[in-house]
């Protein structure tokens, strides 16, 4: 017994080896997202054609993502129609079932109707502490995709 013991003391390393190297390789995840609820404006302003807008909106997220995520974004529309949009959010719920909270940063450009864009997430709280994630996302119309590189620490 005490022999068995000592064998498995031994191959304990050999067996975790596999977890931990999880731990430092990014995983691609994807999902989608779509507002839950209209906007709250807090501010619109004009400017030399420029219209400049500062909003909350809850959005649901679903996939690799799963939860709510809450944006505060501010928006400029330019007298060409286009738009570029600077985000930061609170997202809770789980990435790939961690629960936790978690920061975003995110930036597009485009137009009223569709966007482009780069997120990154950072800062967690709970299990998602160590999480580091980075992707792009499209939004057209009412819902858009998500793609990006997932990594905890």
């Amino acid at each position: 017994m005490k022999h068995i013991k000592s064998m498995f003391l031994l191959l304990l390393p050999t067996l975790l080896l596999p977890f931990m190297m999880l731990a430092d390789q990014s995983t691609l995840g994807t999902g989608t997202f779509t507002p839950a609820s209209p906007p709250t404006i807090l501010d619109i302003r004009v400017a030399d054609g420029n219209t400049f807008i500062i909003a909350t909106q809850p959005f649901t997220v679903v996939g690799t993502l799963t939860g709510t995520e809450v944006l505060t974004f501010h928006e400029v529309i330019h007298p060409d129609g286009t738009v570029n949009i600077q985000s930061f959010g609170v997202f809770t719920g789980t990435v790939n079932g961690i629960p936790g909270t978690v920061l975003s940063r995110n930036v597009s450009t485009g137009d009223n109707n569709s966007q482009e864009g780069h997120f990154t997430l950072f800062d967690g709280s709970d299990d998602l502490a160590t999480l580091h994630a980075e992707g792009t996302f499209t939004f057209v119309g009412a819902a858009g995709t998500y793609s990006g590189s997932f990594h905890f620490d």
